[in-house]
C-alpha cells in the first residue's frame, strides 16, 4: 500500500504534530542527505521545504501541509490536477524514469533523472538538489523498504495527494 500524505507528515512530525525545519531536517538527514565541506546538504533542503509550506510561523500543521500537499507533485510533471491526469501521467512518464524497464528506479537512477529535469530549468546546483531530492524521495515513498522506487508507490502517493487537495 502506497505512503499517504497524512502518513508521510506523521513520520515527519513524530509526536510534535507540527513540522518544524528542524524536524524536517532530521527526516532528510535520515534519508541519508549528509553535509559537505562546503555545503550543508540537509539544513539547506529543510529550509527550502519550510520555504514552500510555512507562513512564517516557523511551523506547518496537517492542514496547512494538506492544503500545500500540492507542492509536492514534481515541477512540470501535470498542469491541471486530477486523479485522471496523474494516473496517466505518471504511466506515461514512467518509461522515461525506468529506462531499462525494471519496474523500479533506484536513487541513483531518480537522481539522475531529477538532474535533468532540473538542468532543463535552469536551476543552481541542479547535481547536489537531485541527489538530495532523490534520497529524500526515496526515504519518502518507499513503502515496502527495498531501496527502489515503485511506480505504484509513486502513483499511489501523488494520487493520495489529488485527494487530499480535493481533486477529484
Amino acid at each position: 500500500m502506497p505512503v499517504t500524505l497524512r502518513h508521510l507528515f506523521d513520520r515527519i512530525a513524530g509526536t510534535a504534530q507540527t513540522l518544524t525545519q528542524s524536524g524536517m531536517q532530521t527526516f532528510i538527514e535520515g534519508a541519508g542527505v549528509s553535509n559537505s565541506f562546503f555545503m550543508p546538504k540537509a539544513s539547506l533542503a529543510a529550509k527550502a521545504f519550510m520555504d514552500k509550506f510555512d507562513d512564517g510561523s516557523g511551523c506547518v500543521s496537517w492542514d496547512k501541509f494538506r492544503k500545500r500537499g500540492m507542492a509536492l507533485v514534481p515541477p512540470g510533471l501535470l498542469g491541471q490536477v486530477d486523479a485522471k491526469r496523474i494516473a496517466q501521467e505518471v504511466d506515461a512518464r514512467w518509461s522515461q524514469l525506468d529506462s531499462r524497464g525494471r519496474g523500479a528506479v533506484d536513487v541513483k537512477t531518480l537522481s539522475t533523472f531529477i538532474e535533468a529535469q532540473l538542468d532543463k530549468r535552469g536551476a543552481n546546483f541542479a547535481g547536489t538538489k537531485a541527489e538530495a531530492g532523490a534520497q529524500v524521495l526515496l526515504h519518502a515513498l518507499d513503502d515496502n523498504h527495498d531501496s527502489l522506487l515503485q511506480k505504484d508507490e509513486l502513483k499511489g502517493f501523488l494520487l493520495d495527494v489529488c485527494t487530499e487537495a480535493g481533486r477529484p
